[in-house]
């Protein structure tokens, strides 16, 4: 997974307000979860993730999750990519990030 090769900013271990660490925040609004089955696979799991993908879109993000066999077969960066192209940047959104505002 290259995305620095493919011309887009990234942070790793990104702590948000009101939903904790995620993977990656990519371009300030695109967050990534990387979903290994180990601890993504109980219920109760399954719908935390649910709950912080909902608590990521009400702050102005976009998540996005991937699975490991996601990852060996490169999808991610084609992915962050389009979703990248096709939402942009919205300047009215408001991002909140440890605390701190982005725009």
């Amino acid at each position: 997974m290259d995305l620095e090769a493919a011309g887009l900013s990234f942070e790793d271990g990104v702590e948000i307000e009101g939903v904790g660490e995620v993977d990656l925040v990519v371009e300030g609004w695109v967050v990534v979860e990387l979903d290994g089955y180990t601890y993504h696979c109980d219920e109760y799991q399954f719908g935390l993730d649910r709950w912080r993908d909902r608590r990521l879109v009400a702050r102005g993000f976009l998540p996005l999750r991937f699975t490991r066999k996601d990852v060996y077969t490169h999808q991610v960066v084609p992915d962050v990519l389009k979703a990248v192209e096709c939402w942009g940047v919205s300047k009215s959104v408001t991002k909140v990030v440890a605390g701190a505002e982005r725009a």
